[in-house]
């Protein structure tokens, strides 16, 4: 069931709104509720949540919009792609978001119209929505393609829809004549258990007895088929029945010792969008807890990647929410084309935790689009006592280098002191990356 403006004329404003819900609930519990962007103008959607977590404990709770993600015990969270359309489709890569229960995390990403506003003059690329979402679905999130016949450009038929022509290739990549669909590799699968991979994720369907591997290429790091003929993977705890090249449907000779799999790719040429290894297992393969592969520094060296990072006040003493969806962690992820930026206020602190204190020595800032005109870089050891190694006054942006004695410090800060109002050079403070490196 949708919900979208719960304060809007029709509902007859929040009572309404309540009792429309709740007559809903108790007549058809409905399997999900979808919250469009609910919950403005004081709302209250705990008590909304709560109302329907009574009469319907089962009915998943789907909230689409992080503005209100502290309200309330929902299910799902959907990251919506506004800034993920046009040539920025690899924008807003989900990550696991803070919250006491485990959750799903759903990634939205807009078919691009080349009549829109937001994707000009761009026009769909099939083979990279596709490869966008089958790197979504193997790294564990939910991935959404947006199926909406058209959002500017007119048309007199479904035919004339930029977005249909473009999930029509998709379908027909996923469904090659003559030969098992490819689809199976990445609907209705898991994560799969094997442990990350340069060249790509695997996934594994619900019974558990198909192992699946998507070796693709993408701007986060996978590199798609690899050179060598030889493959060897591991642990399967079960024995394997046959291994099939999807794309061809070419069975594949193994070899298969204990847990360790062995797979020949004589023959096995990359398809453009992703060489899809099938792996059929004689029983459903047990849960194991797979060993996540520590984080790649990017570059190598770099202590900051993927560490845990705040968006604060000026002054360092408050948290601040992101300016739309540029959220903390893509000022660390390693990725060039996503940042991170503050919202509430013009001047504000980027902070990283290191993790542990290291003798640092080199400090490397990535400004996005924005940049602090003046800004002051400090360390600290504790996140209380911290010492000013710069200052910087008259930036132009683009990429700062700081090199200073040895500091132990296991927390950076960059400051922004200007801009600290609308219309100055810099616009806002925004960060793309932060690279910090300890001493030889």
């Amino acid at each position: 069931m949708y919900i979208g403006n719960l304060n809007g004329p029709n509902h007859g404003g929040e009572n309404g709104a309540i009792l429309m819900l709740e007559d809903a609930v108790r007549r058809y519990r409905p399997a999900a509720f979808w919250f469009d962007w609910a919950g403005w103008d004081g709302f209250s959607l705990d008590a909304l949540y709560s109302m329907i977590r009574s009469y319907s404990p089962e009915t998943v709770i789907v909230l689409n919009g992080l503005p209100t993600i502290s309200n309330g015990d929902w299910d799902v969270i959907v990251l919506e792609g506004w800034g993920a359309w046009g040539d920025r489709r690899w924008d807003l890569w989900p990550f696991p978001v803070a919250w006491p229960k485990r959750q799903s995390l759903e990634t939205w990403r807009l078919v691009a119209d080349p009549d829109f506003e937001y994707s000009k003059d761009v026009w769909p690329d099939w083979q990279e929505y596709l490869r966008i979402q089958i790197s979504l679905i193997g790294a564990g999130y939910i991935a959404n393609i947006d199926h909406s016949p058209t959002i500017r450009h007119p048309i007199s038929t479904l035919s004339d829809s930029y977005t249909l022509q473009c999930h029509e290739k998709m379908a027909d990549w996923a469904n090659p004549p003559g030969a098992p669909p490819l689809h199976e590799s990445y609907t209705k699968v898991d994560p799969g258990p094997l442990p990350e991979a340069d060249w790509g994720y695997n996934t594994i369907n619900l019974s558990r007895d198909v192992i699946y591997l998507h070796m693709l290429e993408n701007p986060y790091g996978k590199t798609g088929k690899p050179a060598s003929e030889v493959l060897s993977l591991g642990p399967i705890k079960q024995a394997v029945r046959r291994v099939v090249w999807m794309n061809s449907n070419k069975p594949l000779p193994f070899h298969q010792r204990g847990s360790d799999l062995t797979i020949r790719l004589n023959g096995v040429t990359a398809d453009l969008v992703d060489t899809i290894i099938k792996i059929e297992l004689a029983g459903p393969h047990p849960f194991v807890e797979t060993a996540s592969a520590p984080p790649r520094q990017v570059p190598p060296g770099n202590l900051a990647t993927h560490k845990p990072a705040r968006l604060l006040s000026s002054s360092g003493t408050a948290l601040l929410p992101a300016a739309g969806f540029q959220f903390a962690p893509y000022g660390v992820d390693g990725v060039a084309f996503t940042y991170a930026e503050a919202g509430d206020e013009w001047a504000w602190t980027y902070q990283v935790d290191l993790e542990q204190v290291y003798p640092l020595h080199r400090v490397v800032i990535h400004f996005g689009p924005g940049f602090a005109t003046e800004y002051k870089l400090h360390l600290s050891a504790d996140g209380t006592h911290w010492t000013t190694v710069d200052h910087v006054v008259g930036c132009t942006g683009g990429t700062r280098q700081h090199v200073f004695s040895p500091v132990e410090a296991r927390y950076v800060r960059v400051q922004a002191i200007k801009p600290d109002a609308p219309d100055q050079e810099g616009v806002q403070m925004s960060i793309a990356e932060l690279e910090v490196y300890g001493a030889e």
